[in-house]
């Protein structure tokens, strides 16, 4: 009788259960959503952890009671237990959220340790950050107190909080294992690269495995000599292919990835216009293009992007990379708006084929960054496409009101012909705010002048240019379809066969016309052999080409008498610069990013001259 009452009043009698490791400033390789609490049974009794109880830190002062579930987390063969709940001594528990199967899946574990998810996920996010103090385990209704001295953060990002010998150590995440033995080594590695492996330990181990996967294939490396271990081993040449380290009983990933633009869509879909700065309720407006009155944020911020095949794009669990100088994120994107079909609810879309699209951002973007599309998460997808951009120069007055955004023009060129800029939004539609036009010559003829160029007004057909020079005119006609037009024209010099007769230097213009108005583009020809003078013979012959020009493009100043002086104002007589002719055959010149009228005043030998510039 008395040993019964004994076992009442001591009821976990054997049972000591110790928090043992705690993550959550995660990095870019294992992100904050994969935090974790790690659980050792240091007794000599198996502990049923479906008793369990966490406390968990819900504010500065305040905890959370969380009990533990079994979760469906994404394994390799062999990665430690999801259905199992009696921990056995000097056995480890680690409990995380199943947000895990939707990162990069790149945690180890020791092939014993037990996973549980929370009871509740929301309880689970509640911030950590100087409150590790509160963390306490409840078993059948014993509270138990982590060890002592426990510091209230982590001071270091993608670092975990360990208990080890008797103190606290900030150390790489390495939950459910034992922490004798370190694997240093990297997580993510680029195709082919070979890897280098330093293992340290306070003990003697005497071999290194490594198991690949998917093809399961497991190696078996000596060790020798004494710590640190060194071992190089060359690198796997297919992408998502994971290695898993072990030796004394830790673990560690590597993933092996393909930084080339290879995904399958990669080929099919651009990126077609950037807004970083709304002025809509793009999300209360049902994504629909439309204002939906409330608060405009982040949340509104999207990516235009254009599916130029014949088949439909599936954007499913798409992420992008945002690369910024304070450093780089993984952002989960969401196809909100379809061209064809309007708005997109599911969240896994379909693109239609020949169709704009509107992506949005979680977290949104930055006004300056590199952002890569990923087909999956970056730690397991395939790259579709790659931009780096600086939306900058609106008029603080004009972006007070309108909203501009980065576009790329002519609408839907091909990379090395488009150019990227600031027109007023044009969400799902043809980009620009009127007619744009490139042209240059083509490589391989080069008296053919390849053009191309888009409307807003005009989605498919022919469009009709002409083309005049001191010679004569011509006019061209262009097919395009989704908004871009392509043409070309072919130039010579009196006799020869051509669509239009050039003089050497002279200026040429191509004009084209629509609704609202006139629109017209200057160019200049020199054939191999032909040279422009070397100088103009006075003041007047000086020559500014091409003009108008684009913002951040270079423009040639050709007949500069040797020895002139040439200085640069802008539209409020402001100097920009100073240039001086030495006899150059011609001056390369800049031009601003702000758009407007820009003067170049000439002078020599007393005479003056100017000359005015139109920089769109």
């Amino acid at each position: 009788m008395r040993g019964f009452l004994f076992f009442l009043l001591f009821p976990c009698w054997g049972i000591s259960l110790t928090i043992s490791e705690i993550f959550y400033g995660g990095d870019l390789f294992i992100p904050d959503s994969e935090r974790y609490l790690e659980i050792l049974n240091d007794g000599s009794e198996p502990v049923d952890m479906s008793k369990l109880t966490v406390l968990v830190p819900r504010s500065d002062t305040s905890t959370v009671a969380i009990t533990l579930k079994q979760g469906n987390f994404i394994l390799f063969e062999g990665e430690a237990h999801t259905t199992n709940w009696i921990l056995l001594p000097g056995r480890r528990a680690v409990i995380l959220s199943e947000d895990y199967n939707t990162g990069g899946r790149l945690l180890s574990w020791d092939t014993n340790t037990l996973l549980f998810k929370p009871s509740s996920k929301t309880s689970w996010t509640y911030s950590w950050a100087n409150r590790l103090h509160l963390f306490r385990l409840v078993y059948n209704g014993e509270e138990i107190s982590p060890p002592p001295n426990i510091p209230l953060s982590i001071s270091e990002k993608g670092k975990a909080l360990v208990w080890r010998n008797g103190s606290w150590q900030e150390d790489f995440p390495r939950p459910g294992q034992a922490k004798s033995v370190r694997i240093l080594a990297p997580r993510v590695v680029c195709l082919g690269t070979s890897v280098p492996i330093v293992i340290e330990s306070g003990e003697s181990v005497s071999a290194l495995c490594v198991k690949r996967y998917p093809s399961g294939q497991q190696d078996i490396y000596p060790l020798s000599g004494t710590s640190p271990y060194v071992v190089t081993l060359p690198g796997a040449f297919s992408h998502g292919e994971t290695w898993i380290l072990s030796c004394g009983g830790v673990f560690h990933k590597i993933r092996f990835l393909d930084t080339n633009l290879s995904s399958p869509y990669s080929a099919h879909l651009m990126i077609s216009e950037i807004l970083t700065s709304p002025k809509k309720d793009y999300s209360g407006g049902g994504w629909t293009g439309s204002d939906g009155g409330g608060t405009v944020n982040e949340n509104d911020e999207w990516i235009e992007i254009f599916n130029r095949s014949s088949e439909s794009i599936r954007i499913s669990n798409w992420y992008l990379e945002h690369i910024t100088s304070q450093g780089r994120g993984y952002r989960r994107l969401r196809l909100r708006y379809d061209g064809s079909t309007g708005v997109v609810s599911s969240s896994d879309g379909f693109l239609s084929p020949e169709s704009l699209g509107i992506l949005s951002v979680e977290n949104g973007l930055a006004n300056k960054a590199t952002i890569i599309l990923y087909d999956d998460h970056p730690l397991w997808g395939r790259k579709v496409a790659m931009f780096s951009y600086e939306f900058k120069n609106v008029s603080s007055s004009l972006a007070t009101y309108e909203e501009y955004s980065l576009q790329r023009v002519p609408h839907n060129a091909p990379d090395h012909i488009a150019r990227w800029e600031i027109f007023p939004s044009t969400y799902g539609a043809i980009n620009g705010s009127g007619p744009y036009l490139v042209m240059q010559w083509n490589e391989s003829d080069p008296k053919r002048l390849d053009i191309f160029m888009s409307d807003p007004q005009i989605q498919r057909g022919k469009v009709f240019l002409q083309a005049r020079s001191e010679l004569g005119k011509a006019f061209v006609e262009f097919g395009g379809e989704d908004g871009f037009f392509s043409g070309f024209l072919r130039v010579g010099r009196s006799g020869e066969v051509c669509d239009l007769f050039v003089k050497n230097g002279g200026k040429n213009t191509l004009i084209y016309t629509n609704e609202y108005g006139i629109f017209s583009w200057d160019f200049f020809y020199r054939e191999d052999g032909w040279n422009f003078p070397e100088q103009g013979q006075t003041v007047k012959d000086f020559v500014i080409y091409p003009n108008p020009a684009f913002r951040s493009s270079e423009i040639y100043l050709s007949k500069v008498i040797s020895g002139a002086k040439i200085i640069i104002f802008d539209e409020k007589g402001r100097v920009l610069t100073t240039m001086q002719s030495h006899g150059e055959e011609y001056l390369v010149w800049k031009t601003p990013e702000k758009p407007g009228l820009y003067c170049f005043l000439v002078s020599y030998g007393g005479v003056s001259v100017s000359r005015w510039l139109l920089v769109r």
